[in-house]
């Protein structure tokens, strides 16, 4: 099933006086110089019984912020990455919640750089091949 996706959050975080248990566990799918995003997945079990509003994430440029009130266990869960390997595209940037799994969905920021060869006009009227969009290789969040 594909589950359900959030638009990023654009209010404050959960306010709490519980303490934040950091999530220590989750799968990264990094792809590679073609792939557009890097797959977060955390495992939590029922987190899609829990309301909307129990699941924040803050991306920004070079960091992410996913915070989650989890109701039914009386805890709150924490997984705050402040320095990424690569920038990423925070307003494309989204969580997706699924039977016991958020994934979060970063979208990898393209290389800048100079237009690849196809790019450029072709000799003798042969026609150009179409750019494609390179992004930089991910070995980590």
């Amino acid at each position: 099933s594909e589950g359900t996706c959030r638009e990023p959050v654009r209010g404050p975080l959960i306010e709490s006086e519980e303490p934040w248990h950091e999530i220590a566990s989750f799968a990264l799918e990094l792809g590679d110089t073609s792939t557009p995003t890097v797959l977060v997945d955390v495992r939590l079990e029922a987190v899609e019984r829990l309301p909307e509003d129990a699941l924040k994430c803050h991306f920004m440029p070079e960091s992410f912020d996913l915070q989650i009130w989890h109701q039914l266990e009386g805890r709150r869960y924490r997984l705050r990455r402040l320095r990424l390997q690569h920038k990423i595209l925070p307003e494309e940037s989204h969580l997706r919640v699924r039977r016991n799994h958020v994934v979060l969905c970063l979208r990898k920021a393209p290389v800048a750089g100079p237009q690849s060869e196809g790019s450029r006009s072709a000799p003798h009227g042969a026609p150009g091949r179409e750019s494609k969009v390179q992004f930089p290789t991910w070995t980590d969040l």
